[in-house]
């Protein structure tokens, strides 16, 4: 199957895991449009943290070319990553997913033809020619929020798939719409529940760490920036622990390097992972892959865990289990059940190449085996 790929101006996350998940997909042939240096949209300096080796891959640079190839359907499906946003806009205008539609429409409708920010809603401008060509939205943006510069993509897919998707977010769209009948649970239905992940390089090259580690140093490892409520807590607690137990507790100072993380990380039976901008976050499947037990708070969200999330990797929110939980984990780590359950997971569902074959499968797709 053919995939075109497009997307806004400044947002690396969900365009560099679509777009490295595809490229290593076997009977997917994938092609980009937006994202690319020269692009129309201007000289973009990507992220050293997300940047992606395909990003040069089959990249179309011309507008009327990729509008050709859909008039002809030589596209089978359409992929759409969230786009820019500026701050301002957001805190003015958010449209939250538990929220009704009709605000949304309002901001973001396919019919109101304003690009809020530079390079969005690119997708409203292609309507005469996509027709009846699937499309899916992939959102990774860390809040809850569908935002009026993507609502045009959101109305526009057949589902779209966002990392920390509330629970019953479908709740408060079954308000009919002046007698015109349940449309808002009809929007809700495309919601799927997305992740972060983890690339098959770096998922490979933290496997091959882990066996050159030589071994557990520490219990407990926690280098996480205090950028919320449970993080500061889920620290300070970690410190009064560190102060009364035998347990070998390691909490560096300052800001670690990349590689200095993934090192201790692998010398760690456990790493603390409490949520950061979202609950759903790079650490818990890095620490995983290193070989470390990732310590969680409890998600208030949609994931691709689902049920399969093990409980004692998880604490509570009020912090009632918290010491407790490390404890177990620790002594659970003495056994390589659940570190190998925890792997498998990982490897099963959280790499991109696995988190682009559940987008296709959901949207119907049949794709040859790995």
């Amino acid at each position: 199957m053919r995939i075109l790929i497009i997307s806004g101006y400044k947002e690396w996350g969900g365009f560099t895991i679509a777009l490295d998940g595809l490229c290593k997909l076997p009977g997917v042939e994938v092609w980009q449009y937006g994202r690319w240096k020269g692009d129309k949209f201007g000289v973009l300096t990507p992220d050293n943290m997300l940047f992606t080796k395909h990003l040069d891959h089959q990249a179309i640079t011309a507008e009327e070319t990729a509008r050709a190839w859909l008039k002809q359907k030589k596209i089978d499906c359409v992929i759409g990553t969230t786009q820019a946003r500026d701050v301002s806009l957001r805190n003015l205008h958010p449209v939250k997913v538990l929220a009704k539609l009709r605000f949304a429409r309002k901001f973001g409708s396919p019919d109101s033809r304003e690009r809020l920010t530079l390079g969005a809603n690119i997708l409203p401008f292609w309507d005469d020619v996509i027709g009846d060509i699937p499309v899916l939205g992939i959102d990774t943006f860390d809040d809850t929020l569908v935002h009026p510069p993507d609502m045009p993509l959101f109305l526009r897919s057949k589902l779209f798939f966002k990392s920390n998707l509330p629970y019953k977010y479908s709740s408060n769209f079954v308000e009919r719409d002046s007698g015109s009948g349940n449309t808002y649970l009809k929007e809700s239905e495309k919601f799927r529940p997305f992740s972060l992940g983890i690339s098959e390089d770096r998922y490979r090259e933290l496997l091959a760490l882990r066996k050159s580690a030589g071994g557990y140093q520490y219990d407990v490892f926690a280098a996480v920036s205090v950028r919320n409520t449970i993080r500061k807590r889920a620290m300070e607690e970690l410190r009064k622990l560190k102060e009364t137990s035998k347990l070998k507790i390691l909490i560096p100072e300052g800001r670690l390097s990349q590689d200095e993380f993934y090192r201790l990380c692998a010398q760690s039976r456990v790493t603390l992972s409490p949520e950061g901008g979202g609950w759903d976050c790079a650490r818990h499947y890095e620490a995983i892959s290193c070989g470390s037990l990732p310590l969680m708070n409890r998600p208030f969200i949609h994931t691709r865990w689902g049920a399969d999330l093990p409980e004692a990797v998880v604490f509570n929110e009020d912090f009632s289990d918290y010491t407790r939980k490390i404890g177990e984990l620790v002594e659970l780590s003495h056994r390589p059940e659940l570190l190998n359950d925890l792997t498998r997971l990982v490897e099963e569902r959280f790499t991109r190449t696995a988190l682009m074959r559940y987008v296709l499968t959901e949207a119907g797709f049949n794709l040859p085996k790995e």
